[in-house]
């Protein structure tokens, strides 16, 4: 861990407040010191600076004080006198100024009962003067006889202007009767009823006695009438700070829970009305707060109020973030609505003005969630009611898990901001090619293009849009272009059209391809290239509900989109047909009607948007140069490889980078994709002498039964590694998978070759096919050149797999095993599965839903 720079402390230092502290003696003022260092002050004794001083404190006899406040009297915005001297109490106050407040007590060291007390006082009462000094408690006085007569506190004044001779009191016993004839006439004056003073009070001669006893048992039933009542009232003042404590909190929860609803329900009305909510009962919590946690600190302890504390911040936090998300989220509509969906009457912002907002509310966004999240991983690890409860830990982490999305969100909404110059058309119109690709049937940067959305944007406005069949456009295409080798033999295609040119892996390259037919079909030039899969369009659904398609007649919903998308796709196809709109295209007309007509959520959008793009759902390309720079700095390009080294850290030791990227293309022509599930192993050695070798297999299944539009999944898959490495197994089932033959144009299934599509990568190809019902096994395994802990003590090996887009999800287990005398400690890295660590073997459980990266650090 690297040093904090100098600066960055200053920084800091310079944002705590700053006390000061003039004592006589040091000693005695530690717990005072220690107590306000531990609450986040700067602390300086007796010395430090004079300006933006926050609280300072004298401490000392009465003379010392004066002294110090005649040439300190301006010093701090609360200054609070602790003076040990039991006279001279008067002649201090003329030095005290307007917030200035004053304690008197013993000349002992404080306690931290006491020092509680102090800042009680300091900071919740109005008085300004506070005497805890055992020699003005109340004392006992003695009469003739010897006997002590309790007496309450006697002023200064009444000792100066009485003698002991003028105090004449009564004996200890007459005393009490008068008292106990006092309180019972007072008693009676209040509650009961009037009565004659003649049968109250008693005699020296002994009348009226058989009176006061049959009246005792009245008495006693009277004050019984009272006592539950008084004792109920009693107990609900004392309880109803807890119970208002207790309640405000609560509200306080649901209406941030309620507020989180809001946004992905698009009501800003709701997020913002239940966001004052949490503001109103915050105001009780903050009024109830000393005295409940003065009570309970003696019960839980300091650190279980300091978290009730934090929880406060926290709720305050969030509810601050989420005003400022709402901001953020009409910003986002406003720009999305001007560059997609073309309301320029509707929107609120121009598109400018939102980036700008976008731009400038995310920092503040940003760190208030950091802050959150730390708030939140502090609660993890305390013991104490309530956050030990396993309920309440589960809360925890789905908060955490919240936070952090909506912390990924911004970063994206600060990325798209960044790009918006580059696609929003302000130097030269924009043409866009959205490539709408079905991932039933799959292909290397996602499916098979179906249909292409042509947007026209200017100065952040779509001017145009529309949506374009590939077959009524490839049909346009004059001249020859010779296809890929696979495509020509696999898929028996003569010429290489636009619905074919998603070939290459390396989605840049795919999208200079689109670019060239799109121009050579339609004569017209497209500048950017977005493509996007099936799961975008589910995200999508989810979102806005069930879609009509007029063109179908039918609707569309999250749930049965893959079985429409599946029997529309294959009802009545034929290449070129006019009367059949494709599907995909049909429906995305259909999604940005409804979007138009009734915009939801911007934060749930930017939620969808951040998913499929780590997902490589949602892919970018730009001929500007630099805009795609931005786009492959942020990962968003499908660029192949997607890491290619490993991240390089100030004092790291060598490192290891092994990459693998499987990447499968359906060349049976059908849409079996959508019943395809898959499994993964990779098991990496490591031997004594350093060397490194892995196996990869991935099991396929075909879980279709012959419907219509399915049957043998038929698949071009491809594995890529570092060029480095050395493939020295090829195995289907098990079995030696031959490679093909180069002078004959096609082998029999299955087959292997050769794959050089991607430069500084090995890549080996394997055709074969998986019937319905059956599962197939393909595994390859590597060589890697370079080694391990041969000259150095330490090593880091990255293991990184790319994600294939189209391809939802595959459980992948990655085993590594070294040799027992090493000791291998897993690093922070992308992946979030379960881990087994054992001497020599490390096992992660994971799911290949966005590239993985595993870093593994390993010491001899």
């Amino acid at each position: 861990m690297t040093k904090p720079s100098s600066s960055s402390l200053k920084k800091e230092l310079a944002a705590l407040p700053i006390a000061r502290i003039e004592t006589m003696d040091q000693s005695y003022v530690l717990n005072l010191r220690e107590y306000l260092f531990a609450n986040g002050c700067q602390v300086f004794v007796n010395t430090g600076p004079t300006e933006n001083v926050t609280y300072f404190f004298v401490v000392g006899d009465s003379n010392f004080v004066k002294k110090t406040l005649a040439f300190r009297h301006e010093l701090g915005k609360k200054q609070l006198v602790i003076c040990w001297d039991t006279e001279g109490h008067e002649s201090i106050e003329q030095f005290l100024g307007l917030h200035s407040k004053i304690v008197f007590v013993d000349p002992v060291p404080i306690t931290s009962d006491v020092l509680s007390e102090i800042f009680t006082f300091l900071f919740t009462t109005k008085g300004k003067e506070l005497n805890m000094q055992s020699s003005w408690s109340k004392k006992g006085t003695k009469d003739g006889d010897g006997s002590e007569i309790p007496h309450t506190k006697v002023q200064a004044e009444s000792l100066d202007t009485h003698t002991e001779e003028s105090l004449k009191l009564p004996s200890t016993r007459a005393y009490e009767d008068v008292q106990k004839r006092r309180i019972a006439n007072l008693i009676t004056d209040m509650f009961g009823k009037k009565r004659d003073t003649k049968t109250v009070h008693s005699t020296d001669n002994g009348q009226n006695k058989e009176n006061l006893k049959t009246e005792t048992p009245r008495k006693q039933k009277l004050w019984l009438s009272y006592l539950v009542p008084i004792a109920l009232i009693t107990f609900f003042l004392c309880m109803s700070p807890f119970l208002l404590y207790s309640v405000s909190f609560l509200i306080r929860g649901w209406s941030l829970m309620s507020a989180a609803a809001g946004f992905t329900e698009g009501k800003g009305n709701v997020v913002e009305a239940q966001v004052k909510n949490e503001r109103f009962w915050s105001g009780y919590t903050h009024l109830t707060m000393p005295f409940v946690h003065g009570t309970m600190r003696f019960g839980l302890g300091d650190k279980t109020i300091q978290a009730f504390e934090r929880v406060d911040r926290l709720s305050d936090l969030i509810a601050d973030a989420e005003l400022e998300l709402l901001a953020m989220n009409d910003a986002v509509l406003s720009m999305g609505s001007s560059l997609i969906l073309d309301q320029k009457d509707k929107q609120s912002l121009s598109p400018v003005v939102a980036v700008d907002t976008i731009r400038k509310s995310i920092p503040s966004i940003r760190n208030k969630l950091d802050l959150a999240a730390a708030y939140l991983q502090s609660f993890r690890s305390l013991q104490s009611f309530p956050f030990s409860l396993p309920a309440v830990q589960v809360q925890i982490e789905k908060a955490i898990a919240k936070i952090e999305k909506l912390r990924q969100v911004s970063e994206v909404g600060e990325r798209i901001s960044q790009l918006y110059p580059f696609i929003g058309g302000f130097r030269d119109k924009q043409r866009v090619a959205v490539i709408l690709q079905n991932s039933s049937e799959l292909r290397p940067t996602g499916g098979f293009i179906g249909s292409l959305a042509h947007l026209t944007v200017s100065e952040g406005s779509l001017e145009e849009m529309r949506i374009e069949d590939v077959y009524a456009l490839d049909g346009q295409l004059k001249g020859h272009v010779e296809p890929p080798g696979p495509i020509k033999e696999l898929l028996a295609q003569e010429h290489w059209y636009l619905r074919d040119s998603n070939w290459n892996p390396d989605f840049s390259k795919t999208s200079q391809t689109v670019q060239f037919f799109y121009e050579k079909e339609t004569g017209e030039r497209v500048e950017s290239v977005v493509g996007v899969t099936s799961s975008f369009i589910v995200r999508i659904l989810k979102v806005v509900g069930p879609v009509d398609i007029p063109f179908y007649n039918d609707r569309i919903t999250a749930d049965n989109f893959y079985l429409k998308s599946f029997y529309y796709s294959q009802a009545n196809f034929f290449p070129g047909s006019n009367q059949k709109k494709d599907f995909l295209g049909a429906l995305m007309e259909a999604i940005l009607s409804k979007l138009q007509k009734n915009v939801q959520s911007g934060v749930a959008i930017m939620e969808i948007i951040h998913d499929s793009l780590a997902s490589r759902d949602i892919q970018l390309y730009t001929a500007d140069p630099e805009g795609q720079r931005a786009i492959e700095q942020f990962g968003w390009g499908g660029k192949v490889p997607a890491g290619s080294a490993c991240l390089v850290t100030e004092n790291q030791p060598p490192c290891v980078f092994s990459y693998v990227y499987i990447n499968e293309s359906n060349v049976g022509v059908n849409k079996v994709n959508a019943f395809i599930e898959r499994s993964q192993t990779r098991s990496v050695q490591i031997s004594e002498t350093g060397t490194i070798s892995e196996t990869i297999s991935r099991k396929i299944q075909n879980v279709s039964r012959r419907e219509s539009g399915t049957g043998d999944y038929m698949t071009y898959l491809r594995i890529f590694f570092p060029s480095g490495s050395i493939l020295t197994s090829l195995t289907l089932d098990g079995k030696p998978i031959p490679m093909k033959d180069i002078k004959t144009k096609r082998s029999g299934l299955p087959y292997g070759e050769l794959d050089t599509s991607i430069p500084n990568l090995n890549g080996v190809a394997v055709v074969f096919e998986v019937a319905p019902g059956r599962e197939r096994i393909i595994s390859v395994a590597i060589s890697h050149g370079q080694t391990m802990l041969t000259e150095n003590k330490e090593a880091i090996l990255t293991l990184f797999e790319q994600k294939q887009a189209g391809v939802d999800q595959v459980p992948i287990t990655t085993t590594i095993t070294y040799p027992p005398a090493w000791t291998g400690l897993p690093l922070p890295s992308t992946q979030t599965g379960r881990v087994v660590a054992k001497q020599g073997y490390l096992e992660y459980n994971t799911v290949l839903s966005q590239d993985n990266e595993f870093l593994i650090r390993f010491m001899r």
